[in-house]
């Protein structure tokens, strides 16, 4: 294996990093509000009391299903790097 093929995981770990810290910047900006307008890729819901509840409650359950499915994406990339490096 060569070198390119090891910066290209690193290249792919990177990415689902950054968009990690996004999902997890996302879940906290809406986590414990009440009331109020939010934007979730590019779309806005302006509500409060229990229907605001709901779709904030939605969007977290999104966004930690992605950081789930991200850290699974970023261990299995992690392996890989670890078996490109051993076949040095």
């Amino acid at each position: 294996m060569s070198i390119a093929s090891i910066k290209a995981k690193i290249a792919e770990l990177e990415v689902d990093a950054v968009n990690y810290e996004a999902a997890v910047a996302q879940q906290t900006a809406i986590t414990g509000q009440t009331s109020g307008t939010i934007t979730i890729n590019k779309e806005t819901f302006t509500t409060d009391g229990a229907e605001f509840i709901d779709v904030r409650d939605e969007k977290i359950t999104a966004l930690r299903n992605t950081q789930t499915s991200l850290i699974t994406s970023m261990d299995t990339l992690c392996d890989e790097i670890i078996v490109l490096l051993a076949a040095l």
